[in-house]
């Protein structure tokens, strides 16, 4: 069975609502400002910490995760 690209896919795929675009560009716009203040908030934190960034990311990923 195909799936029904109007109803599924990014906007560009055909057949969405404006308020459906809406929607998907708002999600994707709120998405990349969280994804930009966490990597601005990882970068202060290796900075606060005096250790690579990379150690740093490592660290927050596993308290992230339930890491001790």
């Amino acid at each position: 069975m195909g799936r029904n690209v109007g109803e599924y896919g990014p906007p560009n795929a055909g057949g969405w609502a404006e308020t459906q675009t809406a929607t998907y560009e708002t999600a994707w716009r709120a998405w990349r400002d969280l994804a930009r203040d966490t990597q601005a908030a990882v970068t202060e934190y290796a900075k606060e910490q005096g250790v690579p960034r990379h150690e740093a990311e490592q660290d927050v990923k596993t308290k992230a995760r339930g890491g001790a």
